[in-house]
């Protein structure tokens, strides 16, 4: 099944296939909304009733007798392939061209290794411009992933959003940015502090 969702429908899927291989079972309404900081379970149904029209989302009666929400397999977006040449480019002294096809790569698999886990974002800001991450660009961030040193990744601090590189040494969090016009954020423990997700590639465009 193929569906096109949006980045807010996606995260509310991802939470509950989530909370599903988490608990085995599917959330309430009351713990999708504390999940998810959802206001009003009217938001909740809402949600549930776009994602049944869309094939994603069913219910079922659970075990408890109770309704279920039951998770369709579905296909976000189409696979995207493009023809992989087994040639590598020269960066330096131009090599013989060589246009032997090896195999077409799937975008999909190459970017996203953990789907449920897994999002883009946008960036806004030339902070990490000596990281190649230019204002504009895209993001793939996943958030299943244990932060390291030297990472980079998307935080938020004091509820705003931020990527920054990672700095972690003896307990300390230090978020570095690549363009010496900003200065670094030490964070304490007066800050309100999460990583979010740690970046995984990077998409911009060239033209």
């Amino acid at each position: 099944m193929k569906a096109y969702l949006s980045p807010k429908k996606q995260r509310f899927v991802n939470f509950i296939q989530t909370f599903i291989d988490t608990h085995g079972c599917s959330p309430t309404f009351a713990e999708i909304m504390d999940g998810l900081h959802i206001k009003s379970p009217g938001t909740v149904n809402w949600y549930v009733k776009e994602l049944e029209r869309a094939g994603v989302l069913e219910r079922s009666k659970g075990y408890s007798g109770k309704r279920a929400l039951i998770i369709n397999p579905v296909i976000i977006s189409d696979d995207i392939t493009i023809p992989f040449f087994e040639s590598s480019v020269a960066a330096g002294i131009p090599a013989l061209a060589d246009d032997h096809v090896a195999m077409r790569l799937n975008l999909n698999q190459h970017l996203v290794k953990n789907p449920t886990t897994t999002f883009s974002v946008r960036v806004k800001g030339d902070s990490m411009m000596g990281a190649t991450i230019y204002d504009g660009d895209l993001l793939i961030v996943d958030r299943s992933l244990d932060p390291k040193d030297n990472d980079i990744a998307i935080c938020i601090v004091d509820g705003e959003f931020t990527v920054k590189r990672l700095q972690l040494q003896n307990g300390a969090v230090l978020l570095l940015p690549e363009n010496p016009n900003y200065l670094p954020i030490a964070v304490d423990e007066s800050n309100d502090f999460q990583i979010w997700g740690i970046v995984t590639h990077v998409i911009h465009q060239s033209r």
